[in-house]
C-alpha cells in the first residue's frame, strides 16, 4: 500500500547534520521543552492533529464479533476517511485483551497509549460495555473520546429527523416521536432529541414502553424512563407507534412493519435504522441504514467535522451543545430548494461541510472557555455543558 503524505516526514533527513537537527539534538531539545512545559507538545509535535481509531472487533458494523485483526480493514477505511475528508492523521489500532476481555483491561490499554493522540475514536466495541468504556475514558483522559453510536449517529438522526418533519409539515417540538430500541444508540438518540426540544418521545425497550412505573428495566433505560412518555402510555411497540408522527427503529427484532406504520399520523416519518425498511405508503418520509436508500443514515456526515472541530479547538471533551451545533449545521445544509422526501441530509463529501461543522463545534468550545474565565464560581447543579 502506498504511504500517504501524512505518513512521510515533512523534512526528510538528507545528511548527518539534518539527522542531528531532526533526531538527536533537535528531538532532545524538544523533549526537554515538553518535560518542562507539557502544553508545548501541542506546538512542536503532531499530537494535536493525530487521533487513534481503536477497536477490539467485538461488534464490527455489519459482521459482528470478528476479533481485533479482522477489524483492521474497517479501521483503515475510517482512518482514510478522516485523512481524506478532514485532513486528520488517524492511526488504526486493533486491541486484544486476551481470552477474557474486560472494560478494566481496555481502559488500561487505551490510557497507556493516549499520550500520543489528540483524540480517541472508539469503533466496533460491543454493547453494553462500550457505554462504560466511553464513560470511563472520558473521565480518565484529557482528550476527547469519540464514539459513533453515542455521538455521530444521534447527530445525524436528529438532523435527518428535523428535515423529515419539515417535509411532512411537522415540527420537532410538537411531534409525537416513538423510539424503538433503548440500547446504547437508542439512549443517545433519545437524549439528544430531548435536549433539542422534542417534548413527546416514547421509548420502547424490547416489548415494553419505558416509564417510571415499569419494573425490571435495564440500567441504561432508567434515564429515558424518567423523562419520556409524557402521556404515560402502557404496552409495547404497537401502543408506542399508534398515532405517532415519527418512528425511529433501532431494534433488530423486526417489530417495525407496515401494520404499525399504518397506525401513525399521516404523513408518517419512518426511520428504519436497524433492518430493512418496511413497506410504506407514497406519502411517507423514510430513512434507512441501507446504502442503497436515498436517505442513508450513517455517521459519515458528522464524525469528520466534529472531530476536526475538537482538534482545532483543543477541546478536552465532547459536550451535548457541540452535538446540537453539529446537528444544526447538517439540518440547515439542506435548503428548501433541494429538501424533499429523498433528500434529508447533505452530501458527506461536500468539501465545505467538514469545515462548517468543525467551526460550529470549535465555537462551542470557545464559548465554554470564555464563560469559564468570566465566571469564577461553580456552575449551578445540573447545568448542561
Amino acid at each position: 500500500m502506498k504511504a500517504s503524505d501524512g505518513d512521510r516526514p515533512r523534512d526528510p533527513a538528507r545528511s548527518a547534520e539534518d539527522l542531528a537537527s531532526l533526531y538527536t539534538r533537535g528531538a532532545a531539545c524538544l523533549a526537554a521543552a515538553i518535560a518542562a512545559r507539557p502544553d508545548t507538545a501541542a506546538e512542536v509535535t503532531g499530537r494535536p492533529n493525530r487521533i487513534a481509531v481503536i477497536s477490539d472487533g467485538s461488534a464490527l458494523p455489519g459482521v459482528g464479533d470478528v476479533g481485533p485483526v479482522a477489524a483492521l480493514p474497517l479501521l483503515e477505511a475510517k482512518a482514510a476517511l478522516y485523512a481524506g475528508i478532514a485532513d486528520i492523521d488517524a492511526v488504526p489500532i486493533c486491541v486484544s485483551t486476551g481470552d477474557a476481555p474486560s472494560t478494566d483491561s481496555l481502559v488500561a490499554t487505551i490510557r497507556a497509549i493516549a499520550p500520543t493522540f489528540g483524540a480517541i475514536d472508539l469503533t466496533g466495541f460491543a454493547a453494553p460495555g462500550c457505554r462504560d468504556l466511553e464513560r470511563r475514558l472520558r473521565i480518565a483522559l484529557e482528550v476527547p473520546v469519540f464514539h459513533d453510536e453515542q455521538h455521530a449517529t444521534p447527530v445525524v438522526v436528529l438532523a435527518a429527523l428535523r428535515n423529515a418533519l419539515r417535509v411532512a409539515g411537522k415540527d420537532l417540538r410538537t411531534a409525537r416521536i416513538a423510539v424503538l430500541g433503548a440500547g446504547v444508540t437508542g439512549d443517545a438518540v433519545t437524549r439528544l432529541l430531548l435536549y433539542a426540544g422534542a417534548r413527546d418521545v416514547t421509548v420502547c425497550t424490547g416489548q415494553a414502553i419505558a416509564g417510571p412505573d415499569v419494573d425490571a428495566l435495564p440500567e441504561h433505560a432508567a434515564w429515558p424512563a424518567d423523562r419520556t412518555s409524557p402521556r404515560r402510555l402502557h404496552g409495547g411497540p404497537a401502543q408506542a407507534v399508534a398515532g405517532a408522527d415519527a418512528v425511529i427503529g433501532l431494534d433488530t427484532d423486526g417489530q417495525l412493519d407496515r401494520r404499525l406504520v399504518d397506525t401513525m399520523q399521516a404523513p408518517p416519518v419512518v426511520f428504519a435504522l436497524a433492518g430493512p425498511p418496511p413497506t410504506t405508503g407514497s406519502t411517507a418520509v423514510t430513512a434507512s441504514c441501507h446504502p442503497d436508500h436515498p436517505n442513508q443514515v450513517t455517521g459519515l456526515p458528522a464524525f469528520p467535522g466534529i472531530v476536526r472541530g475538537l482538534l482545532n479547538a483543543g477541546a478536552p471533551r465532547i459536550t451535548t451543545t457541540m452535538l446540537l451545533a453539529a446537528a444544526d449545521v447538517l439540518a440547515g445544509w439542506v435548503g428548501e430548494d433541494i429538501l424533499g422526501p429523498h433528500r434529508l441530509l447533505p452530501d458527506p463529501f461536500d468539501p465545505r461541510l467538514v469545515s462548517t461543522v468543525a467551526a460550529a463545534v470549535a465555537a462551542v468550545e470557545a464559548s465554554r472557555r470564555r464563560a469559564q474565565h468570566a465566571e469564577p464560581t461553580d456552575p449551578p447543579p445540573g447545568q448542561r455543558n
